[in-house]
């Protein structure tokens, strides 16, 4: 693969990245423009990943895959009761991709290590009645367990309000819900989480 076409490639994605960090802190007025200069960069990006898959064999293919875009996501493969979450982790800050059949929201969500902390922890809450501790007495396991639950409902409510509730007025509306996630997350049974839908 051209070299130059690489570079182009990553130039091209750490633009979209910086266009699309400045949409979400924009102001409601500035939104349509910032969303045009968005689209603009994205369909670039996508002649140049064409390209590459062109000029690069199977390399590409192996190493890339095919991205499907948001709008294809929405039109052609989610039902209107049907709602996905996407979370990506970053190190600064991480997103969240709520798409249905008829609109795509962002929101941004704690750091990569915050999130992979909690859900970590949550996650051994969860499991500690399947933990098996050596020489652990009775007592001792029964209060251990005990706790661990009692850990588990306060941070399955945090949790909740971090990877769900940003999205809760579209969750709403949608029996469905399809979880893409990532580090940590991947663990975590979102089902178990303390979320209630607003009345």
């Amino acid at each position: 693969v051209d070299p130059a076409l690489l570079s182009r490639e990553r130039e091209l994605s750490n633009q979209v990245e910086a266009k699309l960090q400045q949409l979400i802190d924009a102001e409601q007025k500035d939104r349509a423009d910032l969303r045009t200069q968005l689209t603009s960069l994205e369909r670039e990006y996508s002649k140049v990943e064409t390209e590459i898959r062109a000029k690069g064999s199977g390399y590409a293919a192996i190493v890339r895959g095919k991205t499907i875009s948001a709008n294809y996501l929405s039109k052609q493969v989610l039902d209107p009761q049907t709602i996905l979450l996407e979370y990506w982790l970053g190190k600064n800050e991480s997103y969240l991709w709520a798409v249905t059949s008829d609109s795509t929201s962002i929101y941004r969500l704690p750091p990569a290590d915050d999130l992979q902390a909690k859900a970590s922890s949550l996650y051994a809450e969860f499991t500690a009645r399947n933990q098996a501790v050596p020489n652990e007495p009775a007592e001792a396991r029964l209060l251990r367990i005990e706790r661990a639950e009692r850990d588990a409902d306060a941070n399955g409510q945090v949790m909740a309000r971090l990877l769900l509730e940003p999205a809760a007025e579209a969750l709403e509306h949608h029996t469905t819900v399809v979880i893409v996630a990532e580090g940590a997350l991947l663990s975590l049974p979102f089902q178990a989480l303390p979320f209630e839908e607003k009345p």
